[in-house]
């Protein structure tokens, strides 16, 4: 286990709207308040989602599908970090489709169809400035980029 210690910083209160990507979106909201590191939360509509979900427990092995709307953002939970000098943000979410099944994973992709409604919050390093904060490196042994603590 690796454990870091964080800071709160400010929070932003992000509002999407109808035909915006919500990954890109999200990013650029970082990118115009200076967030470097935070976590993420939000819930909203989409028209279209792509997830990736695990086929293996011993190594990575993506299976991306992607769903059509109405789908219900039930929960989007995820962090922001800096990844080879640019903001990344990794994020899962719990879907409902609109028959009440509930599908989940890593989200690619996601079109907003009516709203969505999020909310980052800064995480600053213990000394409570942004250059401490969260980054994400490679990991050789399990091939994927993950924190780097």
């Amino acid at each position: 286990m690796k454990s870091k210690e964080l800071k709160t910083g400010r929070t932003i209160i992000v509002k999407l709207q109808k035909g915006e990507e919500v990954l890109a979106k999200l990013i650029e909201a970082c990118d115009k308040h200076k967030i470097k590191s935070g976590v993420v939360s939000g819930i909203g509509a989409v028209s279209s989602v792509s997830l990736i979900g695990g086929k293996s427990t011993e190594k990575i092995d993506a299976n991306e599908l992607e769903y059509k709307g109405p789908i219900e953002i039930a929960a989007a939970v995820g962090n922001v970090a800096q990844k080879e000098g640019k903001t990344y943000i990794h994020l899962h979410g719990s879907l409902g489709l609109t028959d009440h099944k509930t599908i989940s994973g890593h989200i690619v992709r996601a079109v907003i169809s009516l709203v969505g409604e999020f909310a980052i919050i800064e995480t600053l390093g213990s000394d409570g400035k942004s250059e401490g904060a969260l980054k994400r490196g490679y990991e050789e042994s399990l091939k994927m980029w993950t924190l780097d603590l």
